[in-house]
């Protein structure tokens, strides 16, 4: 397989900044309220729910490990069009740049959600936005190593903001929530898996990523210890929330994190759960970098400039947040991309993956023939 991407030296990066990368993409707004979707399919068993997305993450990234190990240095990008041809190729690259568009919205307009919960009722939806894509935009046009560097700040604020959690609400858990254990049934617990989709989604960015790593023996090794720590992260919040919450609570409780937080009380600070959700930005910051990097890295294949683009992506997101208002809206809007995550992460993989396998045994076949001839 002969697609290959060559970076800049100066734009690479060690594989253990994967860690950080891939982390900032899986976490992100989601885990303050994932835990009631997957409680309304999964009860008290949501925490197994959990855990089944989980190892179904990991068999999924050592399949796009498998399909990144055929070429010496590419991206998703120049895989599709080595694959499908240009035209073909063009086209998926295109619908994926679509659903990473899609994804930002959805990042931007729920974290917008939740400051205006919680801190800022009446602000403006548009001042919010703006600010938060500004401070995108800053970030981007430093390049991928910058990126790397704000989402390491994001991912020792995800460390911090869980071991606040671990301060307050166990003293005031009941464990015996979490008996009897397996009562649930088998397929409302993969529906509850199912429910991950979107929140555990982000470490398919892993495909784009590739290039740009140095020693790429260990990407693939890195990339699964991130997603262990997700896993873990989410496995933990899932736990807590089914303990901390009775069965009707949680089934209510719309952002059942910030809610836990609202006990959490030092001698010199209260009302952590308002630092929180203001410092969760520079968790969301980075996390709408990588993702408007990867749609500005699709349009550079297309002939556009990366660095002109990256506005323009940064104003469409912009327009596209105002359209939806209130939480009905915001949540019809993340349930479809739920839908479709299950699609673009998870199940397309084994696609590409399969095609790339029969590709590969058919060029094998037809070199030999030529060589014969």
């Amino acid at each position: 397989m002969k697609a290959n991407v060559m970076p800049r030296p100066k734009s690479m990066f060690q594989a253990y900044m994967l860690l950080f990368l891939v982390t900032n993409g899986q976490i992100g707004v989601g885990i303050f309220g994932f835990q009631r979707v997957v409680a309304l399919y999964a009860d008290h068993d949501s925490w197994i729910s959990v855990i089944v997305a989980g190892i179904v993450a990991h068999i999924v990234v050592w399949i796009m490990y498998y399909i990144l190990s055929q070429y010496e240095s590419a991206d998703l990008y120049e895989i599709h069009i080595d694959v499908f041809g240009r035209w073909f190729g063009n086209a998926l690259n295109m619908l994926f740049m679509i659903y990473y568009l899609a994804i930002s919205v959805v990042i931007v307009r729920t974290y917008i959600e939740l400051l205006q919960s919680w801190i800022f009722p009446l602000f403006p939806t548009w001042i919010l936005a703006l600010t938060l894509l500004a401070l995108t935009w800053y970030g981007i046009s430093g390049g991928i190593r910058i990126i790397a560097g704000m989402s390491t700040v994001g991912f020792f604020i995800i460390i911090f903001f869980t071991l606040t959690l671990y301060y307050s609400p166990l003293k005031y858990s009941t464990w015996t929530h979490l008996l009897p254990v397996g009562e649930t049934p088998i397929p409302n617990i993969l529906l509850g898996a199912i429910a991950m989709g979107l929140t555990i989604s982000g470490f398919e960015n892993c495909l784009f990523f590739y290039p740009f790593v140095k020693d790429k023996c260990n990407a693939h090794r890195f990339t699964q210890y991130s997603i262990l720590f997700s896993n873990l992260i989410y496995l933990f919040m899932m736990i807590l929330a089914i303990i901390f919450f009775s069965k009707g609570q949680l089934e209510r409780s719309i952002w059942s994190s910030i809610n836990m937080l609202k006990i959490v009380k030092f001698p010199f600070l209260e009302r952590l759960e308002y630092i929180s959700t203001s410092v969760w930005m520079f968790v969301v910051i980075p996390g709408m970098m990588i993702y408007i990097w990867i749609i500005g890295r699709g349009l550079k294949r297309l002939g556009c400039n990366q660095r002109k683009v990256t506005p323009i992506l940064c104003v469409i997101i912009l327009l596209a947040s105002l359209i939806w208002q209130d939480r009905e809206q915001i949540h019809t809007l993340s349930t479809m991309m739920g839908r479709l995550s299950l699609f673009f992460v998870f199940l397309y993989p084994f696609v590409l993956g399969l095609v790339l396998l029969v590709t590969k045994r058919f060029r094998k076949r037809t070199e030999k023939k030529e060589a014969y001839e």
